[in-house]
């Protein structure tokens, strides 16, 4: 199996989502289950800060959300602008005399 149509939404192998566990996955295969909904078996891609990582697991498809270049990018924009405003205050307070 290598594509499966959850409420409309399809899901193939090869698609970024996010799942039950934190972090951006890839789908590598779904595990038919009988009647049930399927296993899929993730790929992970990115932790829950965006940083690159490796890894496997498995979760429910019911648990499986897509995540598009936009969305990634809106993300990795707000977490550089946190980092840049935490070196802002950090260059500020280390230029104060004491």
């Amino acid at each position: 199996m290598t594509t499966y149509t959850l409420n409309g939404t399809v899901f193939n192998v090869g698609d970024y989502v996010r799942g039950y566990h934190k972090g951006i996955f890839q789908i590598a295969a779904f595990q038919p289950r009988g009647k049930e909904k399927p296993i899929v078996e993730l790929t992970r891609v990115f932790n829950e800060n965006l940083t690159p990582r490796k890894g496997t697991v498995e979760c429910d498809v019911s648990y499986c959300t897509h995540v598009t270049k936009e969305m990634l990018q809106a993300e990795l924009d707000v977490i550089m602008a946190s980092y840049a405003n935490a070196i802002a205050t950090v260059n500020s307070a280390s230029s104060l005399s004491i």
